[in-house]
């Protein structure tokens, strides 16, 4: 009985000091400490006459713990124009072109917009182009002796219009252009070009004097008593005698003029490229002309015509397409060290006044007495006169360019450039090959006609910065 009296007072005193021990481990040691548990605090102990001192007043002589530094926290910059602030570079004295300083692999700064990049730009090119062959009837053909010149027949040859239309070979011109940046980190600026084709011409003329070869202005032949193809003899001989003698001459004149003057806005830029947009007006002038000339010689003894009457014919027909409009593009340019790589697609819309006159005149010339004759021979009272009227018409201009640079300042470019015109009145296009000499019926009429026109070539510049 003892024995279980014992055994029950060691398990009560076991529970009694166990939540003590469990109080002790939570407490960190002096050994045990980790960084952050702070200064341990002693607890006072009082004893009697203290006169309330703890052992806790006395001075530690434990040194502080520094505290640690704070950690620095990164700040999240946004750069509201990532495209066009460029990152960190020093201004040097050259620049490349584009706007992008020389600083190696790295872009300019912002702050050295106006030490290094050239604001202002001007530039000179000669144009060497080809245009599209204007259409027009035969005009002038030209046969063996004997052989009635009429268009399409065996040995005939047609030496002006036709199949092969009116080539003006090569076309030289010019283009000035030149602009400026209105801000320092050339988001916006301004520039304008003029440019035109040289006065260009194409003609032929021919003289029989004998009837070799046989000379002729072919056509369609209205007179209700004939209606078939036949030609106005220049000059002819039927093997047995000669007819007619004489010359024909005509010349077609092409000139094309323009200017344009363009906002240039930013759109993207890098390193080594810039793309801006391109908004501005455009102003265009294309004119057109065909001048025939003939005098005939009648040779032809017993017709109705006395021997030696002298005939003289000249038709002018002429045209003039001023264009006035807005127009949008896009242009571009790459930088490789030394060479630059300019792309330009532009398209101008708005009204094409088309403007056109036909003319003509004639005379009789025997004994010295000059009889004048109503019209030419193409141009006849049925459509003689002039036209004008309005019409919706678009120019799309594409380039490209290669430049080098030989200095800081100048480049040497080559380039080619293409335009073209939607709606045009054209000179050949207003003549009619359906005649009637005795104006039976009202034959030639005026065509009317409206078609499109193209310009291409190549052209070789220079462009000075500063």
């Amino acid at each position: 009985m003892k024995i279980k009296n014992l055994l029950l007072s060691l398990s009560l005193a076991g529970c009694c000091l166990n939540p003590a021990v469990m109080a002790a481990d939570l407490l960190p040691t002096a050994n045990k400490r980790s960084i952050g548990d702070g200064q341990p605090v002693a607890q006072p102990v009082k004893s009697i006459g203290d006169g309330g001192k703890s052992i806790g007043d006395t001075p530690s002589l434990r040194a502080p713990i520094p505290a640690f530094p704070a950690v620095a926290t990164r700040s999240r910059t946004t750069i509201s124009d990532a495209g066009i602030i460029a990152p960190t570079a020093f201004a040097t004295g050259t620049c490349d072109s584009g706007g992008a300083c020389d600083t190696g692999s790295a872009c300019d700064l912002a702050s050295a917009c106006n030490t290094c990049r050239p604001s202002t730009w001007f530039g000179a090119e000669s144009l060497l182009w080809f245009g599209q062959k204007q259409e027009a009837p035969p005009i002038i053909t030209t046969a063996p002796m004997t052989t009635v010149p009429i268009a399409g027949n065996p040995g005939v040859t047609t030496q002006f219009g036709g199949e092969d239309g009116i080539d003006f070979g090569l076309l030289p011109g010019f283009r000035l252009s030149g602009g400026r940046y209105l801000d320092a980190c050339q988001k916006i600026g301004v520039g304008g070009r003029i440019y035109g084709i040289l006065p260009a011409q194409s003609d032929y003329s021919i003289t029989s004097n004998n009837g070799d070869p046989s000379v002729g202005l072919p056509f369609f032949n209205a007179d209700p008593n004939v209606l078939a193809d036949s030609a106005q003899l220049i000059a002819y001989h039927d093997g047995n005698q000669l007819q007619w003698s004489g010359s024909a001459t005509v010349r077609a004149d092409m000139e094309m003029y323009g200017s344009d003057g363009s906002l240039h806005l930013l759109l993207a830029r890098s390193c080594d490229h810039r793309v801006d947009m391109l908004a501005g007006y455009t102003y265009n002038n294309l004119k057109s002309s065909i001048d025939l000339r003939t005098t005939r010689v009648n040779s032809f003894t017993g017709d109705l015509i006395p021997d030696g009457t002298i005939f003289r014919s000249t038709d002018l027909f002429e045209t003039e397409n001023e264009f006035n409009g807005a127009h949008l593009g896009i242009l571009s340019s790459v930088v490789r060290n030394r060479m630059t790589f300019n792309t330009l697609a532009k398209v101008s819309f708005g009204n094409m006044h088309q403007w056109g006159q036909i003319a003509g005149s004639s005379e009789q010339e025997f004994g010295g007495t000059v009889t004048p004759g109503s019209g030419g021979f193409f141009a006849q009272p049925s459509n003689i006169g002039s036209f004008s009227r309005n019409r919706f018409a678009f120019i799309p201009e594409l380039g490209i360019n290669a430049a080098y640079c030989i200095r800081p300042n100048v480049k040497l470019s080559v380039g080619y450039t293409f335009m073209y015109w939607s709606s045009v009145a054209l000179a050949g296009e207003q003549m009619s090959s359906i005649v009637d000499p005795t104006q039976t019926v009202s034959q030639p009429s005026p065509t009317n006609a409206i078609g499109s026109y193209w310009m291409q070539g190549i052209d070789l510049g220079t462009t000075i910065t500063f």
